[in-house]
């Protein structure tokens, strides 16, 4: 009754109509579903994978050289930082070639007061993964393991230039002075992020050299139990805390010292400024660490106070991360420089930088290079993710044309079907808009179900899809391709009017009376 209130008798009839034929409704009613759940996941693997070119072109330079410069025994900082601005330049000639900048990269110890960054962002991932430890003391200041880039020239200067700060102030190579960097693209192992460490600015305090136990090499600075900082060290002595495999076989002692008795040097890095500029030399450059930058010029100041320091296994990089002298008949620190480089021909360049490094660069204080084709790696990434693409559209597009024909084919033949139906409604004094309404209720139903159907499939594999990415890539938004959910109700109500308009005027040949005249089919 209230149906007929509502709807009237069209919508009676519809109604009767639509239960009386269940079994075809329910055929059409599928069909539409998995054309629409197609379009929709169709649109969301094509926004993902997007995502995924995105990611893979990081926006770094076409072609990356990454050197090792062992200092020789009579050699300073100074001399082998300038011969790695003579490597750089030097592949900046190859034809073809641009340089976008170099930077060397330092990784050690330091501490900042509680106000320069943010705790809970620095120590979220602690506990769930495999990382360096870093806390709060009670002393109010925050230990932890940090990185600091240091620049050529040209990229050094547009940082202070893109964030207005003064050349004279920060390009000082006697009293340098650090900008924190926020915005670095980090991954833990397990996902990609964006973080922003650093709150504010201050004065870092770098620990430059560690003492060494014998027997047992530095490995971090934490915080114990007690809020105190200490050093540990990891070795075979008897004291300290036992660590086991999992086969709870002994595997070697932690031992930690108050940082105090080790810390045999440390320096006062004022910071001045946080930027998330990231020109060519650091745009590709990753870290889970807080990271300072500073011009390549003011590395000899920091190296200064380890000149003379021999380093080993004992005293490794952590320990005394500005000793790049080994000790005699071992490796040590090397000076890790990352060359970056812009590149017409990728691949012929690539040829020829490394001719060049075999026969120019390959003397003992070379110790480990290699070349990176970003941009032919994200070539082959995106004829990879397009290739994928492309099959699955193709997919989705025959499995979607399939699913049309049938909701075509179903609805034609239904309606055609009931043209003695449709006759004798009119011969009974159902007029042509009272007639229609009826149909256009019908399909109306056909389509409502079809898409909430298919909108709640799309979006459940849709999600599913989110949440596998979200595994590898932190930050993802859930998103609806919206555009081609629209492409689907389009494609409903499309199929339903052209389908329903063919059958219509397949049926309403001939008279009134002839039709009811035929026999049933």
């Amino acid at each position: 009754r209230l149906r007929m209130r509502i709807a009237g008798v069209p919508g009676m009839l519809a109604h009767r109509n639509l239960t009386r034929a269940s079994s075809k409704g329910r055929v059409a009613v599928a069909s539409l579903a998995v054309s629409v759940a197609l379009i929709i996941i169709s649109g969301a693997i094509s926004h993902y994978l997007g995502f995924l070119t995105r990611v893979a072109d990081s926006g770094g330079s076409d072609i990356e050289v990454g050197l090792n410069r062992l200092i020789q025994e009579d050699e300073s900082t100074a001399e082998g930082l300038a011969d790695i601005d003579r490597a750089y330049r030097a592949l900046a000639h190859v034809e073809g070639a641009t340089g976008e900048g170099y930077m060397l990269q330092t990784s050690l110890y330091g501490s900042f007061d509680q106000s320069m960054l943010d705790l809970d962002s620095l120590t979220a991932n602690s506990e769930e993964y495999d990382m360096p430890d870093r806390g709060l003391a009670d002393d109010g200041r925050i230990y932890a393991p940090l990185s600091i880039l240091f620049l050529d020239k040209d990229s050094w200067n547009e940082i202070l230039d893109e964030n207005e700060l003064d050349r004279a102030t920060y390009s000082d190579p006697d009293h340098p002075v650090a900008v924190a960097l926020n915005g670095t693209q980090s991954n833990d192992g397990r996902r990609y992020s964006v973080r922003d460490l650093f709150t504010s600015t201050g004065t870092a305090t770098l620990f430059t050299q560690i003492a060494p136990i014998e027997d047992s090499p530095f490995v971090e600075i934490g915080v114990d139990e007690n809020g105190d900082p200490v050093a540990r060290y990891e070795g075979y002595r008897d004291e300290g805390e036992t660590q086991y495999d999992e086969y709870d076989e002994a595997l070697y002692q932690q031992i930690s010292r108050p940082l105090d008795d080790v810390l045999a040097q440390s320096l006062e890095l004022p910071v001045k400024a946080i930027v998330k500029t990231l020109p060519k030399a650091v745009t590709s450059y990753a870290s889970i660490w807080p990271t300072l930058i500073l011009p390549a010029s003011a590395l000899p100041a920091l190296a200064e106070g380890s000149e003379d320091i021999a380093s080993d296994v004992e005293t490794g990089s952590l320990a005394a991360p500005f000793a790049f002298h080994a000790s005699e008949g071992r490796y040590g620190n090397t000076m890790y420089a990352y060359l970056s480089f812009a590149a017409e021909q990728p691949r012929s360049v690539e040829a020829e930088m490394d001719a060049m490094i075999d026969s120019d660069l390959s003397g003992a204080e070379w110790y480990r290079m290699y070349l990176n084709n970003n941009a032919e790696n994200v070539r082959q990434a995106r004829v990879m993710y397009e290739t994928i693409q492309l099959f699955i559209n193709c997919f989705i597009a025959i499995t979607t044309a399939i699913a049309v024909a049938n909701v075509f084919n179903t609805l034609t033949n239904s309606i055609i079907l009931r043209r003695r139906e449709f006759a004798m409604l009119k011969s009974i004094g159902m007029g042509n808009r009272a007639f229609w309404r009826m149909i256009a209720l019908e399909c109306a139903s056909y389509a409502l179900r079809g898409l909430v159907i298919g909108l709640v499939l799309g979006a459940a594999v849709t999600f599913m899809v989110f949440q596998a990415m979200s595994l590898s890539f932190a930050g993802l938004d859930f998103e609806m391709p919206l555009g081609w959910v629209l492409g689907a109700i389009g494609l409903v109500v499309g199929v339903l009017a052209l389908s329903t308009l063919y059958a219509l005027r397949k049926s309403s040949a001939g008279s009134i009376v002839q039709t009811l005249r035929e026999d049933a089919v």
